[in-house]
């Protein structure tokens, strides 16, 4: 038997929330405690209950701290 590692991600998150508003508005935010290599966050959508998404927009990350 092999037994796969997970990846890692190269982030350390400290927080993510999400709200709604109106009917169909997301409003998203995150802090990370590191980030190791990051150039970009690629916030995506999805409209079919997970089984493809988009991307419908990029933050900058600060890349290494």
């Amino acid at each position: 038997m092999v037994l796969a590692t997970p990846p890692v991600l190269p982030i350390e998150l400290a927080e993510f929330t999400g709200t709604l508003q109106g009917n169909s508005t997301a409003v998203i935010n995150w802090a990370t405690l590191t980030e190791q290599n990051v150039n970009h966050f690629a916030i995506q959508k999805s409209s079919n209950l997970g089984q493809n998404f988009e991307t419908i927009g990029k933050v900058t990350a600060i890349g290494n701290s």
